[in-house]
């Protein structure tokens, strides 16, 4: 897929919006071919979205450690230095 668009784009996803998909794999290899970097941010501990993303053999650039969801991504903000910055997360 050739959007022609640029590619320069951060986009992280709320763990809790990864496990409504049925493919988190397909989605985040669908999603490297119009974006930079693919992460996930959760207020969950590490080791909780570690055995998600092996499970669902999620391939990430980033994910936050335990803390909230507006720090994680003021961090990537500053770590990940491209045009723009996504956020995909599920309503509370």
């Amino acid at each position: 897929m050739d959007s022609g668009g640029s590619t320069d784009m951060t986009l992280a996803f709320e763990l809790e919006a990864l496990k409504t998909l049925a493919d988190p794999n397909a989605v985040f290899n669908n999603a490297r071919q119009w974006t930079e970097y693919v992460g996930v941010v959760s207020e969950k501990p590490t080791y909780v979205v570690t055995n998600f993303t092996r499970k669902h053999r999620v391939r990430q650039d980033f994910f936050s450690g335990p803390r909230g969801v507006e720090e994680s991504l003021e961090n990537i903000a500053q770590q990940f230095d491209t045009d723009r910055h996504v956020f995909v997360g599920v309503d509370d």
